[in-house]
């Protein structure tokens, strides 16, 4: 059960919202972010938001049924306003008279000023924001914008701003029509703006991170944008990757930023190849960002535009040998035994067990588990890439005495998050790895990855074919593979050093 009661919190009436039991909690911290004007109380631990229609109806269409509506006798309030559901869905009795009195003050103006309010877009405490710019004089404004539902005053810049939402906006023309002139310009230019960075996402992004890249694309011109948006939608068309979306949208937003007020589409390979030295001198880019960010230009000029072989001329910077980092099967061992957790050590035993990636253990589904020919199914996996991979007995049992207890049954993926039918995070993942490298003492900068680093070096020290490993793990390349022999104990590895033949012959002292 959800409860609400009314409070006089700093000089006007909020609602206090505290719940009852550990899942009224969790339904709490769910929604209550969605609700405008929120803030925490140290006093009473918990959440209470402004006294107004739009956020009842809020808190009543997320809440539902779950929520009561009491008197809270330890915070009443001074004006002996009982907080009953007909008096909350109803404009404050008290802001009435108030409101009625500014009115009042407005039409005795004598100097019929023309009062113009400035609505702008402004990001606060990661929370998109209407902040009110303008020439109101005196308090007859600014006492109507602090009666707006989530209204806060900035101590630094002397304005008031409220969250940025339809139902306020909505409420703020309300207000404000016949009081003042609204100039809402720059809101709409944001709005349309914030659209099209949202169409322009890989994938459904959260609020939030809307508002950071509105924010960051700010200054690219809308031609630029434009741009922007013509390559998402021919990557979409040409099917790739959330992965590849994410990444040459990434870089190509960052030479768009570079760009400034040029246009993209004109730009030159002589041009490009003074910002890739500018990239890798100024910024301090690696050899492998590098190339990711050629490989999204090139995208953008050899197949959104057709312009063929447009970088030719530009070189690649020489990629770094980097050996990949690897467990030794003691390792392994110490480090499976110290987890507990049923469902994390199924997690680790499987990913290590066939070499897999975070991403392919995380949306491994129940019928991709084959028992009877002892193999997993990897749906698309890197490079929309299937292949079947050996099930060890040993994992099979592991998965099934884990599925068996836990509670409740996945629907879907053999692992799942707190939603059911949701996969398991690859984040959630990779910090069961890290705890578990911490508390088994092994001191080396690894990642998920590492297990199936470790998985294909120990078949090859084991003398499996180079070929079937790179089958089992998918490669498209077997260079790719081949990187593991300058891993493995073998060949050239298990040469001894000429220091330990003369030592053993006695002549060092150590």
């Amino acid at each position: 059960m959800i409860f609400l009661s009314k409070i006089h919190h700093r000089g006007e009436d909020r609602i206090l919202v505290k719940h009852e039991t550990p899942a009224d909690y969790t339904l709490l911290q769910k929604w209550i972010r969605v609700v405008p004007g929120r803030l925490w109380s140290k006093t009473y631990t918990s959440w209470h938001v402004p006294y107004a229609k739009e956020v009842y109806q809020l808190l009543l269409k997320y809440f539902g049924n779950s929520l009561k509506i009491i008197e809270d006798r330890e915070v009443q309030d001074t004006r002996e306003n009982k907080i009953e559901n007909t008096d909350i869905k109803k404009e404050p009795e008290t802001e009435k008279p108030y409101l009625q009195e500014v009115e009042k003050k407005l039409s005795e103006n004598k100097t019929k000023e023309v009062i113009v309010v400035t609505l702008l877009p402004v990001f606060i405490k990661k929370e998109e924001r209407i902040l009110f710019e303008g020439n109101y004089p005196g308090k007859i404004i600014q006492d109507i914008l602090k009666m707006l539902p989530g209204a806060r005053w900035d101590e630094n810049i002397k304005k008031w701003h409220v969250p940025l939402n339809e139902a306020v906006y909505n409420l703020v023309r309300e207000r404000l029509t016949g009081k003042a002139s609204l100039h809402v310009e720059p809101l709409r230019k944001y709005l349309i703006r914030r659209n099209r960075i949202v169409n322009a996402a890989p994938a459904i992004q959260s609020p939030q991170t809307t508002a950071e890249q509105t924010i960051l694309l700010g200054k690219i011109s809308d031609e630029n944008l434009m741009a922007l948006e013509k390559m998402m939608e021919h990557l979409k068309a040409k099917a790739y990757s959330k992965n590849t979306l994410r990444t040459y949208r990434t870089e190509f937003i960052q030479f768009l930023k570079y760009c400034d007020t040029r246009k993209a589409a004109d730009m030159r390979p002589e041009a490009l190849k003074t910002y890739m030295v500018y990239c890798l001198e100024t910024e301090k880019i690696s050899e492998n960002t590098a190339h990711s960010r050629i490989n999204a230009l090139k995208f953008y000029y050899e197949q959104v535009l057709n312009q063929e072989k447009f970088f030719y001329p530009i070189p690649r910077p020489k990629k770094h040998l980097q050996l990949p980092k690897v467990l030794g099967e003691r390792e392994v061992g110490r480090l499976f035994n110290i987890v507990i957790n049923k469902k994390h050590k199924a997690i680790l035993f499987t990913a290590y067990s066939a070499g897999l990636r975070v991403s392919e253990v995380c949306r491994l589904r129940k019928e991709d588990v084959d028992r009877d020919r002892m193999q997993l199914f990897i749906k698309k996996g890197k490079g929309k890439k299937d292949r079947y991979v050996n099930l060890s007995p040993l994992v099979a049992d592991v998965l099934t005495n884990y599925l068996n207890i836990v509670k409740p049954s996945p629907l879907q993926y053999v692992f799942e998050g707190e939603a059911p039918g949701n996969p398991y995070s690859s984040r959630s993942a990779q910090q069961i790895f890290r705890r578990g490298i911490q508390q088994a003492g092994i001191e080396k900068s690894l990642s998920f990855h590492s297990l199936r680093h470790s998985f294909a070096t120990h078949l090859m020290e084991k003398g499996v074919n180079t070929k079937y490993i790179q089958e089992i793990l998918g490669h498209f390349n077997i260079k790719t593979t081949e990187l593991y022999l300058h891993v493995a104990k073998i060949n050239l590895v298990n040469i001894p050093s000429p220091i330990d033949d003369i030592w053993q012959k006695g002549g060092l002292e150590i």
